[in-house]
């Protein structure tokens, strides 16, 4: 058995992420407007480098923060722990994004952080779970297309993830990130 509980060369079920299957930490909601915790899944299949992280950010109070339509914020760097190199965070838009679609939404999007443009593209799925303070989710998008993260196409998210006026009243949100992705590597070639 791995550390993971799975038989070597056994598939790894696919992590499905629900209030029910994932613990969250008890948070004292009014001690800060947002906060931060990672929670990481990692799986090397061969030559491949696939990874599954779970990103949780809280806001406290979306009526403290200060951003107005169009204005962003981000949340700290996240990364699994056998892969620094491959960094995530999210832009969230409180008030809605620039974008006229995204206006009186709550707008959310998965950055890859690029190094080096010599940096490998990386392949990945990602879904975003909005939580009120209870647990009980709000609202769950996801992306199950493989997106191709590089250099130039670095960030993938929703200008409309839900309209503002649903979150009236909300005592406290919290925005569950999970990522499944893949290194792209360029396989050498040996020429006799």
């Amino acid at each position: 058995m791995s550390e993971s509980g799975t038989p070597p060369g056994s598939k790894k079920p696919k992590l499905e992420i629900t209030s029910e299957n994932i613990s969250l930490p008890t948070v004292n909601w009014f001690s800060n407007v947002t906060s931060d915790r990672r929670v990481e899944h990692v799986q090397s299949v061969s030559q491949r480098d696939v990874a599954e992280l779970v990103f949780e950010h809280t806001i406290h109070d979306l009526s403290l923060l200060p951003q107005k339509n169009g204005e962003a914020y981000f949340t700290q760097v996240f990364h699994a722990k056998s892969n620094p190199s491959i960094q995530w965070k999210l832009e969230i838009f409180p008030k809605g994004s620039i974008n006229p679609d995204g206006k009186d939404h709550l707008s959310l999007f998965l950055h890859r952080v690029v190094v080096k443009s010599k940096d490998p593209p990386v392949v990945g799925v990602y879904k975003i779970i909005l939580q009120q303070r209870d647990g009980k989710t709000i609202c769950s998008k996801s992306c199950q297309q493989p997106l191709q993260f590089t250099d130039t196409a670095y960030s993938y998210g929703f200008s409309k993830f839900i309209k503002l006026d649903q979150l009236l009243g909300s005592n406290g949100l919290k925005i569950i990130c999970q990522v499944v992705c893949e290194v792209k590597r360029k396989e050498r070639l040996c020429v006799k």
